[in-house]
């Protein structure tokens, strides 16, 4: 998960991949302070297949 230190230097990220879980989710929401894309790691895996 993000830690503060890494967001006050590098800023927030554009997207977060997470794994799914409730936990994530509900720890993204309580500690977003900008608009984030919120996606599941699953939805990357076709991003590295080569397209026919």
């Amino acid at each position: 998960m993000l830690s503060e230190e890494s967001v006050r230097r590098h800023g927030q990220p554009k997207r977060l991949v997470i794994d799914g879980s409730q936990t994530n989710r509900e720890a993204i929401v309580v500690t977003q302070q900008a608009a984030f894309r919120i996606g599941l790691a699953s939805e990357l895996n076709w991003l590295a297949l080569p397209r026919p």
